[in-house]
């Protein structure tokens, strides 16, 4: 990550499918937690990118996890 100076961070638009129970599910923990849907789905995504996505990774690369 950059420091302050470097400004916001780079974001890049991803369009994806989803049941229309899971888009059920998200909007109510954003409505729960007073947040919209883009940070409960980049929440997860960050959570899933250092648990098991991290192992993924890891096993890829050779290294143990």
């Amino acid at each position: 990550m950059g420091d302050a100076m470097d400004g916001p961070p780079e974001k890049f638009q991803v369009s994806v499918r989803v049941p229309s129970d899971l888009v059920t599910s998200l909007d109510k923990v954003a409505a729960a937690l007073d947040r919209d849907r883009s940070w409960v789905i980049l929440r997860a995504l960050r959570q899933y990118l250092a648990q098991e996505g991290g192992h993924i990774l890891s096993e890829a690369e050779g290294s143990p996890s």
